[in-house]
């Protein structure tokens, strides 16, 4: 009877004991998750709210492509959406040039398109240094919707003579409507066969200021993407030069309802009053073709059909349902300053937007946070970069984001930029929907990740899913401020997310390289603003900008 009595007292003893330590884990492991909240985020921090419904955010848990069904039945298709001056050149080079592991596009000697096929003879990316713009110059979805399948049913053999892989198949820098009109067309003419194919859009974003800034450099250097097809609803809405009248106060009789501005009398400027470097100058000509080089930040922003306004939900809109360009100049009127109210139209467009880049844009970046893309787009797409988009194995600083935008913004006041502000709006809201999608989609991977220490991800697990109201606090442990400024926890992770990079293959840039790239960088800033005729005006910042640069360097950032 004793010895049954002793057992009784040993196991309720043992029971207390495993209870007392599971409540001591418990207790262990909030404490650390509370400091490390604590350590990581401050305070002082921004508000919390929740800025979007649960179902807005769109389920990441779709087939990858390499798990697709056989070819037979349906094909994966990469579509990069390429919108003008947010750092897509640089990802398309990266998945063209330098290539993926494992999927390696067919480059020759000279030629500036590599063709991207599958062993079947298929297309599987469809990008300016593949296919080219089969869907017009930087075409946006709605053109490549209306395009992609006819579009790519050309013979192989114009591989050979276009420029990167396919080629702008769909237009110069074609919008998602572009896309949507001629994917499906462009790509049986590619592949020589019908096709049934699932598109896969990917695309990257920018600061708005920043993107508008930096557009506003290019045509001032004398870009003008006149060959873009601006297609919406099976026409096209190209630049017209010709056959069109002017009014006293500037009004336009034509149904094509967009013109160049530097077509517009009331926009450009006789060619010896060209300001260049506080002096007048002749502007010089590209060519036969007309074009805005020189051209004031002042009438820049003035232009109601400068399609630089409001660019990326532009091109992110299905524009189909909007009425094409018919309504272009009331996308881009300036906010009221009162009340920052929106017409109808311009709620209209962003909502679009919004939508595509929840349900139509299979995966998208932010050009700011390089690692964090990478990371994004290798899961996302199932791919593996042959080399770092950062390029070394170093956390990009600040300094290092130093580009034709930041130098030249640093010299403009702050009327002008509230200008600049007035006309992209809708892009500034839609970027900040943009960071806290992003936030969601990254966070809910991160914390998946066996390969990220449990020390990152719980701290990730607890914002992300037991405290809904600080998904603003989550945003700003893991992207910083609009500024730039990083947290401490950021910079760990990234630096975990790039060594994981080399462990699955992705090499930086060796040494020379390295320095071969810095200084072709500091050779185009040069001549790019002496173009520009404003290389006397950001002179002082690029030479902080090369002492900021060796000061990381020798600091190991």
């Amino acid at each position: 009877m004793s010895s049954q009595w002793f057992r009784t007292i040993v196991s309720f003893s043992h029971l207390r004991l495993w209870a007392f330590s599971k409540l001591l884990f418990v207790l262990v492991g909030c404490t650390v998750t509370y400091c490390t909240l604590l350590l990581y985020f401050p305070r002082t921090g921004p508000q919390f709210f929740s800025f979007f419904p649960e179902d807005y955010i769109y389920n990441h848990t779709v087939t990858p492509p390499t798990h697709l069904p056989n070819s037979s039945t349906v094909q994966a298709v990469l579509v990069f959406l390429h919108i003008q001056k947010t750092g897509g050149t640089l990802l398309e080079r990266e998945l063209v040039k330098t290539g993926l592991i494992g999927r390696d596009c067919l480059c020759f000697k000279g030629k500036r398109r590599c063709p991207c096929k599958t062993p079947a003879g298929d297309t599987w990316l469809v990008s300016r240094f593949s296919t080219g713009w089969i869907c017009g110059l930087h075409a946006d979805i709605t053109e490549y919707t209306e395009c992609l399948d006819t579009s790519l049913d050309a013979t192989d053999e114009r591989f050979a003579n276009r420029r990167f892989s396919t080629g702008w198949i769909c237009g110069l820098h074609a919008d998602i409507t572009e896309y949507t009109e001629c994917l499906d067309t462009s790509l049986d003419a590619t592949d020589e066969r019908f096709a049934n194919r699932r598109y896969l859009f990917f695309t990257v974003l920018r600061n708005p200021m920043e993107r508008y800034l930096s557009e506003w450099l290019h045509v001032r250097r004398g870009g003008t993407w006149h060959f873009s097809r601006l297609r919406c609803g099976g026409r096209s809405y190209s630049p017209v030069y010709s056959n069109f009248t002017t009014t006293e106060t500037g009004a336009v009789s034509n149904d094509n309802f967009y013109h160049p501005c530097y077509m517009l009398p009331q926009f450009t400027l006789p060619y010896e009053q060209v300001e260049k470097d506080g002096n007048k100058h002749i502007r010089p000509r590209r060519g036969d073709h007309p074009d805005w080089a020189h051209v004031p930040l002042e009438t820049f922003v003035a232009c109601p059909y400068n399609l630089a306004h409001n660019r990326q939900v532009r091109m992110l809109a299905d524009l189909t349902l909007l009425g094409c360009y018919r309504k272009l100049v009331s996308w881009s009127v300036p906010a009221d300053r009162n009340n920052h109210a929106l017409i109808k139209v311009q709620r209209d467009l962003r909502i679009s937007a919004k939508h595509s880049l929840l349900t139509r844009i299979r995966v998208f970046g932010l050009i700011e946070h390089i690692v964090y893309t990478q990371y994004m787009m290798q899961r996302s797409l199932n791919i593996v970069f042959r080399r770092l988009l950062t390029g070394t194995p170093y956390v990009p600083s600040q300094s290092d984001r130093r580009t034709h935008a930041t130098l030249i913004r640093a010299t403009l006041n702050a009327s002008e930029l509230q200008a600049v502000q007035n006309r992209i709006q809708l892009d500034s809201e839609l970027y900040r929907f943009a960071r806290a999608l992003f936030t969601r989609r990254i966070s809910s991977y991160l914390v998946s990740d066996s390969s990220v220490p449990f020390s990152l991800r719980r701290p990730l697990r607890t914002l992300l899913y037991h405290r809904p109201s600080l998904w603003t606090g989550l945003e700003y442990l893991l992207l910083g401020d609009q500024s730039g400024t990083q947290t401490a926890f950021a910079r760990r992770l990234q630096k975990v997310l790039i060594r994981g990079f080399i462990r699955r293959g992705s090499i930086p840039v060796a040494g020379p390289d390295k320095d071969s790239l810095q200084s072709k960088w500091a050779n185009k800033l040069t001549s790019d603003f002496e173009n520009a005729g404003l290389l006397t005006a950001v002179t002082g910042s690029l030479i902080q900008d090369k002492k900021s640069t060796q000061i990381d360097e020798e600091e190991g950032y």
